[in-house]
């Protein structure tokens, strides 16, 4: 997992935060088929963003939730995920954070599904700082 987690970073360093948004119609065949079979009602509202690395960002509603998914050009896909409320996480989750960066307040919470499977990610701070963790499902710290 941390293979994944170092080349996803690696990935967005590269390419400082440039995207661009575009049309369904110029985004890789490949990327719409995985998109589709992934997401059989094919959001109409869906937002693509190419990013300089090609990776392809896709937002869309999917019963009042909003999610991202990021696929590469080839149309692999990398994962995807949705925000979630901080009274959402698991008490296990909140208090593990909490003991572990203490000062840190969460700034956003996730849940992501990736690769290496489903995560409660979450985005701290505290003044200047920023840092972001990983929990699984059953709460367990990963990164």
């Amino acid at each position: 997992m941390k293979h994944l987690f170092v080349l996803i970073t690696l990935f967005y360093a590269a390419t400082g935060m440039a995207q661009t948004t575009i049309k369904s119609g110029d985004v890789p065949p490949a990327v719409l088929k995985n998109y589709y079979l992934q997401n059989s009602r094919g959001a109409k509202d869906s937002v693509w963003i190419k990013e300089q690395v090609t990776i392809y960002k896709v937002n869309y509603m999917d019963e009042g939730q909003r999610y991202e998914a990021q696929y590469f050009a080839n149309g692999d896909w990398i994962k995807t995920y949705t925000e979630i409320k901080q009274t959402d996480l698991p008490m296990g989750v909140t208090n593990q954070m909490m003991t572990m960066y203490p000062g840190y307040t969460i700034s956003k919470a996730y849940i992501e599904l990736n690769n290496d499977g489903k995560f409660y990610v979450l985005d701290l701070v505290r003044g200047k700082d920023s840092i972001t963790i990983f929990f699984t499902m059953s709460s367990k710290f990963v990164k």
